[in-house]
């Protein structure tokens, strides 16, 4: 969309959505990406915790700002970082606003489609593979539902296949070009370095850049520890990690870390100061 001038990441929620709250216009759309917005979190409402799955089933995008539409940021942007769903639903929300399309419909028109990734659904709990944490010692099912205005932020459901054809596609520049890629994610301003983060590294826009050796990568884990994701444009190559083990484990994150060790080289690590 970047590509295309559908999509200006420097553009503000207000500009995509007049009809958000106030406070809530100014923020651009790049720290709503990668988290240094401030805007509230919803999933920490105790309304939006005691939701069953029917509730999840029945949550609407006006219910987002129900919810946080009278709450202030929870810090000014750009002087705090927390990882929060609210956002993505919001943007998503705006871009439905701008283009008359919904997420799962952009999603369709330039991922899916052309990475011919024909096997991804989305809040389709009856076709996925089933997910477990433990608790007790007993492992207990995941409901594998997302609230339907959240599904931007991680509520898509697929195969290693897909994946596949989703990092072919964009070593193809199919969905984007490489150099749009690197010219759009690496801007220093738009990486939030975190813990032990180094010079390069951080949360981007909705991705993580890490760097091993001399090769970055971009990519997420997803689905509560399920899955770990690394792509390298200047390798062309990728790392996917599925499992079925969810909550209170970080196996998918370490063994992607093996194998990027393995492949690319040793991590960089930040220096203290």
């Amino acid at each position: 969309m970047v590509e295309e001038g559908e999509l200006n990441l420097e553009a503000t929620l207000g500009e995509l959505d007049p009809s958000v709250p106030d406070r809530f216009k100014p923020l651009p759309v790049w720290r709503i990406l990668n988290h240094t917005s401030g805007l509230p979190m919803i999933v920490t409402e105790a309304e939006f915790q005691d939701l069953d799955v029917e509730g999840m089933l029945a949550f609407e995008p006006e219910d987002i700002l129900r919810l946080i539409g009278d709450r202030s940021l929870d810090f000014e942007p750009g002087e705090g970082w927390h990882y929060q769903q609210s956002g993505y639903g919001l943007l998503a929300g705006a871009l439905q606003k701008a283009t008359g399309k919904t997420f799962l419909e952009l999603m369709e028109e330039h991922v899916l489609t052309p990475a011919g990734m024909s096997s991804t659904v989305f809040n389709e709990p009856d076709t996925i593979a089933r997910a477990y944490s433990g608790e007790n010692g007993a492992l207990r099912p995941h409901p594998g539902i997302f609230v339907r205005p959240l599904l931007p932020a991680g509520g898509m459901d697929t195969t290693g296949a897909d994946l596949i054809a989703l990092v072919q596609a964009l070593g193809r520049g199919m969905i984007v070009k490489k150099d749009t890629i690197s010219r759009e994610l690496l801007q220093p301003q738009r990486l939030q370095r975190l813990g032990r983060d180094a010079e390069g590294e951080g949360y981007g826009l909705a991705t993580i850049i890490s760097r091993n050796g001399d090769v970055w990568t971009m990519g997420h884990s997803g689905g509560g520890g399920l899955a770990n994701i690394r792509y390298s444009p200047g390798e062309d190559t990728a790392i996917i990690v599925l499992t079925n083990r969810s909550g209170g484990t970080n196996s998918g994150w370490e063994i992607a870390e093996l194998l990027s060790t393995e492949l690319f080289g040793e991590p960089h690590v930040a220096v203290d100061e």
